[in-house]
């Protein structure tokens, strides 16, 4: 009667025989110097792929903030020594034309648009920060090579090498209603450009006003943009910016009316 448990002994013992006996095989074919010196290749080549591993992730962990750093540099370049002026879609652009146009002639300010670049304005900046937005304004960029894109981090598959990258995550507000407010992203970010003072325009609310342009509508009942606009006034009074509003405004009271 076969023994069940020497046969799988001896089955483990053959196994281990055939193992040992390929292993020496492959020793025999050198010196006792070249295997050493052939093992400590394999040892080096597997240490070296193993830190190249490490140190392409460690470049694509840190690749982002090292991108955005360089923007937030080039950025405030652009804007030293210049007024700023901010550029929201508001109707009062259309409305308030010749007084926008006319303040751009009077103190040539660094021209910031939110969303969207108008050439009348001679915008240098257009901030982006949800892909809805650079749907709807992307084409539009693309036919303005003049103006430098800024995008958020949350574009970066959709961003060129001509885009300045920013992090989304450190520029939304803490308010979770209006987190993602594009216009005060961007002037969270000027602040951080090292800017002290803004002149802002098109800021002018949700309740009773219109937009520059139709593709800006946003679809909200009376109560959601009411809220929303007391939010936005409220964030604005937390920035470390002096804010001059040039064209009307709901959010006035946190600023200063020119």
């Amino acid at each position: 009667m076969v023994n069940e448990e020497r046969t799988k002994l001896m089955t483990k013992a053959e196994i281990f025989r055939v193992k040992e006996e390929r292993n020496a095989l492959r020793m025999n074919r050198f010196y006792k110097g070249d295997y050493i010196a052939y093992e400590m290749i394999r040892s080096a080549i597997a240490f070296i792929f193993a830190f190249a591993l490490l140190f392409v992730m460690w470049v694509l962990y840190y690749a982002e903030p090292l991108m955005t750093q360089r923007s937030v540099e080039e950025l405030a370049g652009l804007m030293a020594g210049r007024k700023l002026l901010v550029l929201a879609p508001g109707e009062s652009l259309r409305t308030r034309e010749a007084q926008v146009l006319g303040f751009i002639q009077r103190e040539h300010p660094l021209v910031l648009a939110v969303n969207f670049a108008d050439p009348k304005f001679q915008v240098e900046v257009c901030f982006v920060s949800s892909h809805k937005r650079l749907d709807i304004a992307g084409a539009r960029l693309r036919e303005l090579p003049g103006v430098r894109r800024v995008f958020t981090s949350n574009l970066a598959a959709r961003a060129d090498p001509d885009c300045l990258l920013v992090d989304y995550d450190r520029y939304l507000n803490s308010d979770p209603m209006v987190a993602d407010n594009a216009g005060l992203m961007l002037l969270k970010l000027l602040a951080r450009c090292g800017a002290r003072q803004a002149v802002l325009a098109g800021f002018d609310g949700f309740l009773g006003r219109g937009y520059y342009s139709r593709e800006a509508t946003l679809a909200l009942n009376d109560a959601d943009a009411l809220e929303r606009q007391r939010r936005i006034g409220e964030q604005l009074s937390l920035l470390p910016l002096e804010l001059t509003f040039l064209t009307p405004s709901a959010y006035e009271g946190k600023g200063v009316a020119l």
